[in-house]
């Protein structure tokens, strides 16, 4: 397990035994850690909130560092088509989310034990429809789209926002829609939600 602390350890490793089928379990809390564990590791669980906005690289990070390892991210949080494709075509194996019922939870317990691939009815949906792709450069915010974010999420007003970034009022607005337009938002409440959801870090790069 990657990005678990040790209360987090103790509440999912149940669910991780249960679902591979095994007694325990290791958890690490960064990749850092990962990078410098001495055992063979043939999969990890890791958690949406640790992956953050900047899941693509980091899974990549992995993905380099430790080649074909299977990748099972696992959100807490119901998790929406267009963030879904986008997190089945960066790389995971299975996202363990959305299981409302006995058959999901039967499918993607077969496909953990069985080495295959898995996503949710609606994420699978999604990824065959032509209707549904996911905007050109979803969750790849600019520098000042970040930066209106964090003004946004600590509860400025489009007018304070502006004189803070030294802006117009359109400006920030037109940066908003943008904003929500990646991060595939459809208010402003959703996308300060979101934003907390995938542990947004004003600086980071993604």
């Amino acid at each position: 397990m990657v990005g678990f602390n040790k209360k987090g350890y103790l509440l999912v490793n149940p669910l991780v035994c249960l679902l591979f089928g095994i007694q325990s379990c290791e958890f690490v809390e960064t990749e850092e850690q990962l990078f410098t564990y001495d055992h063979t590791v043939e999969a990890l669980f890791i958690s949406t909130f640790y992956l953050g906005l900047d899941f693509k690289n980091r899974i990549q990070r992995i993905r380099d560092f430790m080649g074909g390892i299977r990748i099972i991210c696992y959100a807490t949080h119901r998790i929406e088509h267009c963030i879904g494709k986008y997190m089945a075509k960066s790389g995971i194996d299975i996202l363990y989310a959305n299981i409302d019922s006995d058959p999901e939870y039967e499918r993607v317990m077969f496909a953990i034990r069985n080495n295959q691939r898995y996503f949710p009815k609606n994420v699978r949906e999604a990824l065959c429809s032509n209707s549904l792709d996911e905007p050109v450069k979803f969750f790849q915010l600019s520098l000042k789209e970040r930066e209106s974010l964090d003004l946004t999420i600590k509860g400025l007003a489009v007018k304070e926002i502006a004189e803070a970034m030294n802006v117009s009022t359109g400006t920030v607005s037109s940066m908003r829609k943008h904003t929500m337009t990646k991060l595939g938002a459809q208010t402003t409440q959703e996308l300060i939600h979101l934003a907390h959801m995938y542990n947004f870090v004003p600086g980071e790069e993604f």
